[in-house]
């Protein structure tokens, strides 16, 4: 891609990977550990590996942000789609969303956020609804996206 700007990671990159991973494990074992109660089990091995996959791409956000938006929102949306122990795995998405917004602007930033809503809508209404109706949790996700876009932006507009 002519301009693009590859740069190494910096250790900030490398420290927000690991503490973004950190909680998308730890949150998702608490999540399963409370949710379970007494019959709580631990984190399988392959669950681990999904969940430090989901944010290891950002260690790389700063140069592909668009490649890593959707490399880490492919693997949450996965993770959630599989039925596993759910938790913050959208963490990493967000973060890449953030960046999106902060290095490419708003405009870029929010049709990628607005195509992986339209992804977790259609996986929505494909899966169905038990109780006959769309799921109220899809707005918040929206909001969530929404909100994402803007942080990113008001840090690009702060920096010019």
């Amino acid at each position: 891609m002519p301009g693009a700007r590859i740069s190494r990671p910096t250790v900030g990159d490398i420290a927000l990977t690991l503490d973004v991973a950190v909680v998308v494990v730890a949150g998702t074992a608490g999540a399963a550990h409370w949710h379970a109660g007494p019959a709580a089990r631990g984190l399988s091995p392959s669950e681990l590996v999904w969940l430090v996959a989901c944010a290891l791409p950002l260690v790389l956000r700063r140069s592909f942000p668009l490649v890593v938006l959707a490399v880490t929102g492919a693997l949450a949306f996965g993770y959630y789609a599989s039925g596993l122990p759910g938790g913050p795995a959208i963490v990493a998405p967000t973060v890449a969303l953030i960046t999106l917004a902060y290095l490419r602007g708003p405009v870029v930033a929010g049709v990628a956020g607005g195509v992986l809503s339209i992804a977790v809508i259609i996986e929505v209404l494909l899966k169905g609804d038990d109780a006959g109706t769309l799921d109220p949790r899809l707005l918040g996700f929206v909001l969530w996206v929404m909100v994402a876009v803007s942080f990113g932006t008001v840090g690009r507009l702060r920096q010019a």
